[in-house]
């Protein structure tokens, strides 16, 4: 299943600006990981594939710093959706947002400067 980055929510009120150990990014700076995607130095797919939830109508998953990177990527309009797989459990100290999973909070410099830059413009059609 796909789905668009900003259909899914974050579990989590804040998240480290640094990847674990399980992927291909790990210990990288979440900003820098970004970067390498919007620059071509690495692939989309690098990112491990997130896990999903269905809560209250909503979207929700635990792998919010990579939600955050593909959030980021669709901001940039660097991808539309980005692949899934669903669960049916999300661990209950992992479920803190208190916005409701709208946005999450980087502790720390995330690096890197693709997130700084804004929403691309859409084209002026003549």
């Amino acid at each position: 299943m796909e789905l668009k980055p900003s259909e899914i929510y974050f579990s989590q009120d804040s998240i480290n600006n640094v990847f674990g150990k399980r992927c291909r990014h790990s210990y990288h700076l979440i900003g820098e990981s970004l970067d390498a995607i919007c620059e071509n130095r690495c692939s989309i797919h690098s990112i491990p594939t997130i896990s999903v939830m269905k809560k209250n109508g909503r979207w929700i998953t635990s792998d919010n710093r990579r939600l955050w990177v593909f959030r980021q990527l669709e901001r940039l309009g660097k991808c539309k959706t980005v692949p899934v797989h669903t669960t049916d459990h999300i661990p209950a100290g992992k479920m803190t947002a208190l916005n409701s999973g709208d946005s999450v909070h980087v502790r720390g410099n995330p690096g890197g400067r693709w997130h700084l830059k804004p929403k691309p413009k859409p084209p002026i059609h003549t």
